[in-house]
């Protein structure tokens, strides 16, 4: 009887496995063995690893700056919240950060998606946020994080000054807040179209009664909106640019460059400056460092002069503007059967009248909070 050679093949071939195997089995199972505890140990590892930068990441530092008021008053308390929080501060805070940019380095350096859409303003305003107490309102407080003690300080010490420097223009604050500022936008967008319906309605007037008075007043008037926008517009251009009115950038605006000494302080400092850079380790440097930040501080008061001026000048004439234009309507009123012959008349005197109301309204919100101010104060913890 034959034997199949491939079942004689396989035979051999397993004989031969059980051979080594039990040969060479205790070598094997060592060095299963010690794979095995390789690998066990590497997985441990990274599992702690993975849960302690998971644990760094949730340790947040946290800081506080107790809000007090001098007189509990529920408005204000309120327009002072939404300041703190708002968009505009946030910018306000991040350019102020630029004074020093080490700290500012340390603040968002914190961010761990480093990435190139990454928005620092953003980023910096999920930094700090107003709490109030659990136990009563009474407690307002603002919030600091930090992913190390040092770099909460230094976001405490940055937001604690910059909301006093912020703080000091009352108008420019309170305008941060959104309903106050849409507020002010349609009292602007009135006063456009009062404007305009005037310089229709002197239009109409010399059309139909070509006389040198009704002329000389269109005239006066087209020339008064032509100054109160120029006003306007260096006013928002040097709002725009705030944060880098300690700079050169300064210069960069006519009317702030031609104001009092502004130009001359400017150049001063960067002569200080350019000193300072030449031989920072001058025996003579510490002299000239405080040289410089007195001559900022008479700059920043300079600059707080010009604003107010320009501010003074956009009212003056504002003033002049809408007392020709009543002295226009009146004149047209009264050689006009009645109000109605002029559509422009009845129009212009709705318009009036709502804008009247807006400049009340927000009047009001800036007298209060111009007068309530003085009773909020700032604590670090």
């Amino acid at each position: 009887m034959r034997v199949n050679p491939l079942i004689c093949f396989a035979a051999i071939s397993l004989s031969l496995i059980i051979f080594f195997y039990l040969t060479y089995r205790n070598e094997i199972n060592s060095e299963f063995k010690l794979a095995t505890k390789i690998v066990d140990r590497k997985t441990n590892i990274d599992e702690n690893n993975l849960s302690l930068d998971l644990n760094q990441h949730d340790n947040w530092q946290i800081l506080k700056i107790n809000i007090r008021y001098k007189k509990e008053i529920g408005l204000l308390r309120t327009l002072n919240d939404k300041i703190i929080n708002s968009q505009k501060f946030v910018f306000f805070l991040y350019k102020f950060l630029g004074r020093s940019v080490q700290g500012r380095n340390a603040i968002l350096s914190q961010n761990s998606f480093a990435s190139k859409d990454f928005n620092a303003t953003n980023f910096l305003s999920t930094l700090f946020y107003t709490k109030y107490g659990q136990e009563s309102n009474d407690n307002h407080m603002i919030i600091i994080k930090g992913k190390t003690k040092k770099a909460a300080k230094i976001l405490q010490i940055a937001v604690d000054k910059a909301l006093k420097n912020f703080y000091e223009n009352p108008e420019n604050a309170i305008l941060s807040v959104t309903d106050i500022r849409a507020l002010s936008e349609k009292i602007i967008l009135l006063e456009n179209k009062s404007a305009e319906l005037v310089s229709r309605i002197n239009t109409i007037k010399q059309n139909n009664d070509d006389n040198f008075a009704a002329i000389s007043l269109s005239s006066e008037i087209n020339i008064l909106r032509d100054e109160l926008s120029k006003l306007q517009d260096t006013l928002k251009d040097i709002q725009s640019t705030e944060s880098l009115k300690i700079n050169d950038a300064l210069l960069k605006n006519d009317f702030l460059r031609n104001f009092g000494k502004i130009e001359e302080y400017v150049i001063l400092i960067q002569q200080l400056t350019r000193a300072l850079n030449s031989k920072p380790n001058s025996p003579a440097s510490g002299e000239i460092l405080s040289n410089k930040s007195k001559v900022s501080a008479l700059l920043v008061r300079e600059y707080e002069n010009a604003i107010n001026k320009l501010s003074q000048d956009i009212a003056v004439k504002k003033k002049q503007l809408d007392n020709l234009a009543q002295k226009s309507i009146q004149e047209t009123s009264f050689r006009s059967e009645s109000n109605s012959a002029i559509p422009e008349i009845v129009l212009y005197e709705k318009v009036k009248f709502s804008l009247q109301n807006l400049r009340n309204e927000y009047n009001e919100i800036i007298k209060f909070w111009n007068e309530s101010i003085k009773y909020i104060s700032f604590h670090s913890e």
